[in-house]
C-alpha cells in the first residue's frame, strides 16, 4: 500500500514523518500492515526494504457513547453454543483495559438491515470465500450510529479445534466486533498473530488480543469514561406511606472528564427486585453535560426495590454492581 505524499509530513535523509495509510484491501476496508517498507525516489530507485510494524489501523468513525448493545440471530442452530461463543468474543474486547463495554441482549429473530438495531446473524449467498462480514453506518458528524454482522453459512462452524474442521466463532466474532470499534483489517506478514488480522481459516483459534489489537482500542476509547453517583449516598432508605402514598426521588451525578463532551451521553437507571439479577432498565436520559440527574416515584405497595446508576444499560454480560441503593416502603 502506498503513502500519497499528503500523509507526510515531514522527510529527511535519516526519518520519513507519515500517517499509517488506510485504503482498500481485497475489496474490504483495510491499513497498511506490518512488513517492510520501501522508500521510492523521485527517480524511481527503491531502497532496501525496512521492517516496520503498524500496531493497528483505524477506520476514522467512532461511536459517540462508551458502549453499545447488540442481539444475537442463531439462526435456529447451536443456539446455546453460537450465544456463548458470541458471548467470550465481547468479553474479550471488554477486557481489553478501554472504556469501552459491549452488552448482548439476548436471542433475536431479527436479521441485520438499517433499522438502529445492532444485530449478528448467520446468512446464505454471501460471496465466496467470505466467513463474515460487519457493516457500520454513521451519521454526518462521523459518529457510528448501528453496526451489523453476517456469518457465511457455508462453513461449518464450531470452536475451531485441531481435527474438527470448524471455523471458530470465537476468533471470527472477536474480529468482526473489532469492526465494530472500528478497527480495519491489517494483511502483513507480521499482523498474522492479530485478531484484526484480514484472513481466516479453519481450525485456526486467535482468542487473544494482539498488543496491537488493545492498543488500538485504548487509543480510539481512552479510559476517560464517564461516571455517575448515585446522591445522597447511603445505601439503604426507607419511606412510609402518608394516605397510601409514599413519594421519594432518586439522585445521581453525571461526571465527564475534563475536556471531554460526547454527543448524547446516557445515564441508565435501573432497578432489580432483589439487588442481585434481572436489572431492568426504568429510566434513562440522554445529555450532553455533566450534573445532577433525578428521577421521582409513587408507591402506593410496600415493598423493597433496588435501584442503581449506570452509564450502560442493562445486560445479562454487565456483572459489576455499581452505585446499587435499597429502598423500602412501609
Amino acid at each position: 500500500m502506498g503513502i500519497p505524499a499528503s500523509d507526510i509530513s515531514s522527510w529527511t535523509d535519516t526519518q520519513i514523518n507519515c500517517a499509517v495509510p488506510t485504503g482498500v484491501i481485497a475489496d474490504y476496508s483495510a491499513s497498511a500492515g506490518s512488513g517492510n517498507v520501501v522508500v521510492t525516489s523521485a527517480d524511481g530507485l527503491n531502497s532496501n526494504g525496512f521492517p516496520f510494524n503498524t500496531s493497528f489501523g483505524y477506520g476514522a468513525h467512532r461511536w459517540a457513547l462508551w458502549g453499545t448493545t447488540f442481539y444475537v440471530n442463531p439462526a435456529g442452530t447451536s443456539v446455546l453454543a453460537r450465544q456463548a461463543a458470541v458471548d467470550a468474543a465481547a468479553s474479550t474486547w471488554n477486557a481489553a483495559g478501554s472504556a469501552f463495554h459491549f452488552s448482548n441482549l439476548g436471542q433475536t429473530t431479527v436479521v441485520p438491515a438499517r433499522d438502529g438495531v445492532n444485530v449478528i446473524s448467520w446468512a446464505d449467498g454471501m460471496p465466496d470465500g467470505v466467513i463474515g462480514t460487519a457493516w457500520s453506518y454513521w451519521d454526518a458528524s462521523g459518529n457510528v450510529t448501528e453496526c451489523d454482522i453476517k456469518f457465511s453459512n457455508a462453513f461449518a462452524w464450531g470452536d475451531g479445534s485441531p481435527g474438527s474442521s470448524t471455523m471458530d466463532l470465537q476468533t471470527i466474532a472477536t474480529h468482526e466486533l473489532g469492526h465494530w470499534l472500528r478497527l480495519l483489517d491489517q494483511y502483513g506478514s507480521g499482523d498474522a498473530g492479530k485478531v484484526m488480522y484480514g484472513y481466516g481459516a479453519l481450525e485456526r483459534q486467535t482468542h487473544y488480543l494482539s498488543w496491537g489489537d488493545a492498543t488500538g482500542i485504548r487509543w480510539i476509547y481512552p479510559q476517560m469514561a464517564p461516571s455517575v453517583t448515585r446522591s445522597p449516598s447511603s445505601s439503604a432508605k426507607t419511606y412510609k406511606r402518608k394516605k397510601g402514598v409514599a413519594r421519594y426521588s432518586l439522585y445521581a451525578t453525571l461526571h465527564l472528564p475534563a475536556g471531554l463532551t460526547p454527543a448524547g451521553q446516557r445515564v441508565y437507571l435501573q432497578s432489580s427486585a432483589n439487588g442481585r439479577t434481572k436489572w431492568k432498565t426504568i429510566y434513562r436520559l440522554t445529555t450532553n453535560r455533566a450534573g445532577m440527574v433525578v428521577r421521582s416515584f409513587k408507591a402506593k405497595k410496600k415493598g423493597t426495590v433496588y435501584y442503581r446508576w449506570s452509564v450502560l444499560p442493562s445486560s445479562r454480560t454487565l456483572a459489576a454492581v455499581t452505585n446499587k441503593q435499597k429502598i423500602v416502603i412501609k
